[in-house]
């Protein structure tokens, strides 16, 4: 089956890379050395576009003001940053105190677990 791999050469070259820049700890797993390059995900994951950092400011400087989550006032300033769009760090927690979610996982905590554990029977 390895044979027919297209390129079979090349994966065999970046597994041998691989291996040669991998080290054994004393439980005899391998382990990454540090200095083999990360993926790109690693590599780009704090990087954020300078909109990103804008929208960023501007939704820190309303928290501050009208402070965040569920006590956060309502304001048409609000709805003018929602319109320009939610940064990436914020969506999750907006959408669970933008949308009321997080009073429906309060009334039914627990709920999910117990609906997972009777399906599996």
């Amino acid at each position: 089956m390895f044979g027919s791999v297209p390129q079979r050469d090349y994966l065999c070259s970046k597994i041998s890379d691989f291996l040669h820049n991998s080290i054994s700890n004393d439980s005899g797993r391998v382990v990454r050395d540090s200095s083999v390059e990360k993926g790109l995900q690693c590599q780009f994951i704090d990087i954020i576009s300078p909109r990103q950092a804008v929208k960023e400011h501007l939704w820190q400087l309303h928290f501050s003001e009208y402070g965040r989550g569920v006590c956060m006032y309502r304001t048409k300033r609000l709805q003018e940053l929602i319109s320009h769009g939610i940064p990436d760090k914020l969506r999750a927690e907006m959408w669970l105190t933008l949308s009321g979610a997080m009073f429906d996982i309060d009334k039914y905590r627990g709920k999910y677990e117990k609906l997972v554990a009777l399906s599996g029977n």
